[in-house]
């Protein structure tokens, strides 16, 4: 009996309901999640956590570190850890760079209703863009989203909004982050919605 006792040990398993679970240690994963202040980024964190968010807390982050967690789908469970960016701050291209390489997967956020209606809100949001869509980032290397929020603050359908925002870049060299096929407009406060982008996200 003696040389079955290492193979015991490595073969640990648990029977449960008359079927036998394999116990398996998840290999963790970084997210990144960038984008402009209040447009939802912290949110996006709490829905992937299960969390129930309260307004008007965590509005400012300022580059948080994301402990572990385990994030469910319908397809796979993940553990996920990462960066919560806040948008306050003017970022250095240095730091996009950074957090990209480092990140698994990506995340870009912006909130579509200021893009539309502030010049000045817009050309920040593009000199982001514009950051990630550099040959040397890694944003467009790796699996990412781009999500733009606030959806609830049109009449319009989801389809439409995104038309909108992708004409007023024109031909910019930036405009493929939006053009193929990663580019999502929700209203943030839904959770599914957040969900079925994280799932597509790591699919």
């Amino acid at each position: 009996m003696g040389p079955l006792i290492p193979v015991i040990i490595l073969a640990i398993t648990a029977v449960v309901g008359g079927g036998v679970v394999v116990y398996k240690k998840l290999k963790g994963k970084k997210l990144g999640v960038l984008g402009m202040k209040l447009a939802g980024k912290t949110l996006f964190w709490y829905h992937l956590q299960d969390k129930k968010y309260v307004e008007g807390q965590d509005e400012d982050t300022i580059n948080d570190n994301i402990p572990a967690f385990i994030v469910e789908t319908d397809n796979k469970k993940l553990k996920i850890s990462g960066y919560d960016i806040g948008g306050g701050l003017d970022f250095f291209e240095e730091l996009y760079d950074k957090i990209t390489q480092d990140s698994h997967y990506n995340v870009f956020i912006f909130d579509m209703r200021q893009y539309l209606d502030d010049k000045t809100y817009k050309d920040k949001t593009n000199s982001l863009l514009e950051i990630l869509s550099n040959e040397k980032c890694c944003f467009l290397k790796k699996p990412y989203a781009v999500i733009g929020t606030h959806l609830d603050k049109f009449n319009d359908s989801a389809n439409k909004v995104k038309e909108d925002i992708i004409t007023q870049l024109n031909n910019k060299s930036y405009k493929k982050i939006l053009t193929e096929g990663h580019f999502y407009a929700i209203d943030m406060r839904e959770r599914k919605k957040a969900m079925e982008i994280f799932e597509k996200l790591v699919k």
